[in-house]
């Protein structure tokens, strides 16, 4: 261990049990001051990894710096959920500041990312736009080919096709063999 602050000749006297034939007897062994100080403050980093690993995101990757941006990101949480909780404990007068019981580390992360992206929890998605009913649904031969729709969704294959459907805006197959502009526009029809 090295540390600017403390110097190699202080020590503290640390008690082991030391084995002496078949009996446990304790001795005074000298310590460095910094050991002593070192594992006194353990506990906080053990309950931080403990943190951390409760809600844990990393995820096995090739890339070694998402990892590591994702643990800093982790870390950063759990800290701050930490100051949180301090300036909680140190101000319950402020109404802002309480929460339900059994407030956790899960709910604060929860309520974190909420702020983040604005979404605050009431608005529901809405579906997009149903296709007209009476549309006139022709398949039209363009010059570019890109990927089939359907075909993409059901097997990720990536299947070109010069077909274009112009009031859905997608490309379709539609050869003799698969006939995806028929069955993309009959499943759309049907209500499911």
């Amino acid at each position: 261990m090295i540390s600017t602050i403390h110097t190699a000749n202080k020590k503290v006297v640390a008690k082991r049990r030391v084995r002496s034939g078949n009996t446990w007897t304790e001795v005074s062994v000298p310590k460095p001051l910094l050991t002593d100080e070192y594992n006194s403050g353990m506990l906080g980093v053990d309950k931080s990894d403990q943190m951390i690993g409760y809600c844990n995101v990393l995820m096995r990757s090739v890339r070694w710096w998402k990892t590591l941006l994702f643990h800093c990101i982790d870390i950063a949480c759990v800290n701050s959920f930490v100051l949180f909780q301090a300036h909680r404990a140190s101000h319950p007068e402020i109404r802002e500041l309480s929460r339900k019981a059994g407030y956790d580390h899960l709910a604060f992360r929860e309520e974190l990312l909420e702020q983040i992206f604005g979404f605050d929890g009431k608005q529901a998605r809405s579906p997009p736009p149903p296709t007209p009913k009476h549309a006139d649904h022709k398949p039209q031969k363009v010059q570019k080919r890109k990927n089939c729709k359907l075909c993409y969704e059901r097997t990720k294959v990536e299947l070109k096709t010069n077909v274009f459907c112009d009031t859905c805006q997608v490309h379709l197959c539609f050869t003799s063999v698969r006939n995806c502009f028929g069955e993309w526009h009959t499943r759309r029809a049907t209500p499911t």
